[in-house]
């Protein structure tokens, strides 16, 4: 099993999910708001993604309180189309 985080070198900082690995450079001059970066298990670091900011790519994400109002929301229609 892959562990989660892993460091190499103390200088990248990765997180596997789903054969998808997102991670920051641990040197980023912005450690508040660091560069994610991202690379496929297929094509493991011969092609690296730049997902902007940290704040950025946190921002593409819903809360759990926005996930819920959607899916109540397509729930509710799927019952009101039968």
């Amino acid at each position: 099993m892959v562990p989660p985080f892993r460091t190499y070198g103390r200088e990248l900082l990765l997180v596997t999910r789903f054969g998808q690995e997102t991670g920051k450079c641990l040197t980023d001059p912005d450690p508040e708001n660091p560069i994610v970066y991202s690379t496929d298990h297929e094509v493991y670091f011969q092609e690296i993604d730049n997902k902007g900011t940290l704040e950025d790519f946190l921002e593409k994400y819903m809360t759990k309180d926005e996930f819920l109002q959607v899916a109540k929301k397509h729930i509710e229609s799927g019952l009101t189309s039968s």
